[in-house]
């Protein structure tokens, strides 16, 4: 099966912005809304990957014949970020492919409505909407409202380009439903000890995984903890 090509090459970077450009201006506001733009490139190219593999995946496992190489991945990196083999009695593994698959059809429907959705706030609006929950010592890129909107700051154009694109995907996994949140991070003790009904409610999971099932298909997670990337 062809995919589209998102083997992690990066889009053109996103220009500096001059130190001279206010917060906030007609400038910057542009500079921003072109950074989201050139991410949601990537952003959906992973997200396409990942219907068209967990839709791999799920006629696989729907028919219990041998999976091929494409479905291996899929089913290893379900396995990796959802936990598909730690689910609860009376769910096969195809009915999890399932609900993952229905959720990132929700990611996908998203983007697609990004320009009523997606919104640029100056710097004095992101604190007063996000200190409660971050605190004042984080970056804070952009963060959503669950199926209301998603707000970009003026940190995200600085973010390399895979780490915009998976905050894009991570945001839009917000959006979709209100339970999903940062609850185990995107990696360490805590998210391998993930069960499907939890990982399914953790943030990170979705673009590590449309990550995952991308070409060249490397466990390689961007966000955050890689700004640079």
């Amino acid at each position: 099966m062809n995919l589209p090509v998102a083997d992690n090459e990066s889009p053109d970077p996103v220009p500096e912005i001059p130190e001279n450009v206010l917060e906030g201006s007609a400038v910057d506001i542009e500079l921003r809304r072109q950074a989201v733009d050139d991410a949601k490139l990537l952003a959906a190219a992973w997200i396409a990957n990942s219907l068209r593999m967990l839709a791999l995946g799920r006629r696989v496992l729907e028919a219990d014949r041998e999976p091929g190489h494409l479905e291996k991945i899929v089913l290893a990196a379900a396995r990796t970020h959802f936990h598909t083999d730690q689910r609860g009695a009376g769910l096969s593994e195809s009915d999890a492919i399932n609900m993952i698959e229905w959720n990132f059809q929700l990611i996908s429907r998203a983007l697609s409505m990004s320009d009523s959705i997606f919104a640029y706030v100056d710097g004095e609006t992101a604190v007063q909407n996000t200190r409660g929950y971050f605190g004042s010592e984080f970056k804070v890129p952009a963060y959503a409202y669950a199926v209301s909107s998603i707000a970009f700051t003026a940190d995200f154009p600085g973010l390399g380009p895979k780490c915009r694109a998976a905050v894009i995907i991570h945001q839009l996994a917000h959006f979709i439903d209100a339970r999903i949140r940062d609850i185990a991070g995107a990696k360490g003790a805590a998210y391998c000890s993930l069960d499907l009904a939890s990982a399914l409610f953790n943030v990170h999971c979705y673009p590590n995984f449309a990550i995952n099932v991308s070409p060249p298909f490397l466990d390689d997670r961007f966000g955050m903890m890689r700004p640079e990337n």
